[in-house]
């Protein structure tokens, strides 16, 4: 299941968020809630029909499958994960509405094995509210962990007006201590814009935890070029 997950776009995980506590929507309230538009939302739900996380129970009314419920519980251990304790976001969560603010999303394990590669899914949610937006504007994504070693040690991300962006990948292979601390900034044109700080804990054999995802975020600013 889990490289399946991976294999979904990331608006993919905005819509499994969305039915996560309902028992089914439509697809313009779907659209209309989360911001993504026609084409997004359509590429989300056929991937997400296409492995079974979720089905159609009527036309153009689609609801989580049995799998995908389960899925939920991998991503986010039972709950959005954007309350999540670790995670502090550099601004509130109720500015995300704001047209020049996006959600940053972090996926990530709840625990991690020392000296295997655990990977670290960023990427940015659609736009939510209507209105003026920013541009596309080309971000570079930063990871900082200390007692880690980072592959790579940025990415380059090209964030739409309206539309989601990534997720790219970072593999961060533990090799000391018994909580790792991450740092993931955000910069555009060399200044830092925002991030995302939590801990993972580290254990030395693989659990349960290991195999469990959940989802962090933050609001970061894009606000457009003078």
């Amino acid at each position: 299941m889990l490289d399946d997950l991976q294999r979904l776009p990331s608006q993919a995980l905005t819509v499994i968020r969305y039915l996560a506590g309902r028992e089914s929507a439509a697809a313009d309230k779907i659209t209309g809630a989360t911001g993504l538009s026609e084409r997004a939302f359509g590429k989300a739900i056929r991937a997400l029909i296409t492995r079974r996380f979720a089905e159609m129970s009527q036309p153009g009314v689609y609801r989580l499958s049995a799998r995908g419920r389960e899925a939920l519980e991998t991503i986010d251990g039972g709950g959005n994960g954007l309350d999540d304790p670790a995670s502090v976001a550099d601004a509130p969560a109720a500015a995300h509405a704001a047209s020049h603010e996006r959600q940053l999303s972090v996926l990530v394990a709840r625990e991690w094995v020392r000296h295997l590669p655990a990977r670290l899914m960023i990427g940015f949610d659609a736009a939510p509210a209507p209105g003026a937006a920013s541009p596309t504007q080309t971000l570079v994504l930063r990871v900082q962990a200390a007692g880690c070693l980072i592959d790579p040690s940025e990415h380059a991300l090209d964030v739409p007006a309206r539309k989601p962006a990534g997720p790219v990948q970072f593999r961060l292979t533990p090799h000391e201590g018994r909580t790792i601390h991450v740092r993931v900034e955000v910069y555009r044109d060399g200044m830092l814009m925002g991030g995302l700080f939590f801990e993972v804990p580290v254990t030395d054999f693989p659990t349960p935890l290991s195999a469990q995802f959940h989802a962090l975020g933050a609001v970061v600013p894009l606000e457009s070029h003078a």
